[in-house]
């Protein structure tokens, strides 16, 4: 969760303002502060490529509109010409005092002015940094040296698709893996990149703060509670749905490398053992799980030695298992969270009292909205 004072988490159980507002961007740059937010929402998702979505309108005021002109202002402004917008949400407090959580950085896709008898609308629509890189594909053919450090290797090829970003955005873990000698041509630059990450156990995204994050998937075991959601006298969950799903449950994980540079291929299995899990299986006692073998196949040209296969293994796994059991709810809005957050939800009529991943979320932006989240329950040491 986006770091917020606890002044700030009190004041989500009770009556509050919800404020939202935007700075305008250039390169990371700010062009224009303080825009105006009536309403929106963000859409936050860890499993997707693009993580972070924004929906958002604007009152069509002269200044607003002249970012939107029938010819692009010099600086770009509102157009979809690669100019950015940073959301903030946040609270006003009974005295008068705000604070504000970032909610994204998200490059403008796309402008709509629409006009009726009674009212005119703004709406933009943008996505995070993720989707720039993305977009940017290879024209000529990228080559990456063999035994180049996957963090200098990340790097460069987010630099080659976004040449202004600064590096002193890239918070990269410590690693000592090293690549193989790769060549892209027509893959997807954001995906490649991703793909490199999961490779040694680690995940790739840009924060709330558009920095560039490479660090180790977490393992939501031994991550706390950030906010806890709840029926009672200061209800913070409005609605709630749990169910039992197999489609998406995975007990066990098998990575195979291959590349041109293996004498062999390498693969690294990683299982769900915890005899707490109801989808525990042991291969040394298969007997004893109800559920059986479902493992989780995956293939990777990024992998070169056995420990880094066992860390992509090791984390796909704590990834992947306990999908079986879903709860979606809505609850009082909260700006501050990201999707991977641990929540508590507790609901004593749907009988629900456990620690949950905060798969994805959408946040509402403005007064008078709700959140909704997808979760699915976290396992037990």
């Amino acid at each position: 969760m986006y770091p917020v004072s606890q002044k700030f988490l009190d004041a989500l159980r009770q009556s509050h303002t919800s404020i939202a507002r935007a700075d305008l961007l250039q390169r990371g740059v700010i062009l224009q502060s303080n825009l105006p937010i009536l309403s929106g929402d963000v859409s936050d998702d860890s499993q997707a490529l693009i993580r972070k979505r924004v929906h958002c309108a604007l009152p069509p005021t002269d200044d607003i509109l002249a970012l939107l002109s029938e010819i692009p202002p010099e600086n770009g402004g509102l157009w979809p010409l690669g100019n950015e917008i940073r959301l903030y949400g946040g609270i006003k407090f009974d005295d008068g005092t705000e604070e504000m959580s970032s909610m994204g950085i998200f490059r403008i896709a796309r402008p709509e002015i629409a006009r009726t008898a009674e009212e005119m609308t703004i709406v933009i629509e943008g996505f995070d940094r993720g989707r720039s890189v993305s977009r940017a594909k290879f024209v000529e053919p990228y080559g990456i040296a063999k035994n180049t450090n996957y963090c200098d290797a990340i790097k460069d090829l987010i630099l080659s698709r976004l040449s202004w970003f600064d590096v002193n955005d890239f918070m990269c873990m410590d690693t000592e893996y090293l690549t193989p000698s790769l060549t892209f041509t027509d893959e997807d630059p954001w995906q490649v990149a991703q793909d490199m990450a999961k490779s040694f156990g680690a995940e790739l995204f840009f924060d709330g703060d558009g920095k560039l994050v490479l660090q180790p998937e977490p393992d939501p075991v031994y991550t706390p509670s950030s906010f806890t959601y709840e029926s009672g006298e200061e209800a913070t969950v409005t609605q709630i749905t749990r169910d039992l799903n197999d489609e998406d449950a995975y007990n066990g994980v098998v990575v195979t490398a291959t590349n041109s540079q293996l004498l062999s291929p390498i693969k690294a299995v990683a299982w769900d053992t915890d005899t707490n899990s109801p989808t525990r299986y042991d291969p040394d006692s298969p007997e004893d799980s109800l559920y059986g073998a479902v493992p989780l196949l995956v293939d990777s040209e990024y992998i070169t030695d056995g420990q880094q296969a066992q860390d992509a293994a090791n984390a796909t796994l704590a990834r992947v298992t306990g999908l079986i059991s879903h709860c979606d709810f809505n609850a009082i809005n909260n700006p501050a969270h990201i999707s991977g957050d641990i929540v508590t939800i507790r609901d004593s009529k749907v009988g629900i009292d456990s620690v949950y991943i905060l798969d994805s979320v959408q946040i509402g932006v403005g007064e008078n909205f709700e959140m909704t989240g997808a979760t699915r329950k976290r396992r037990v040491t």
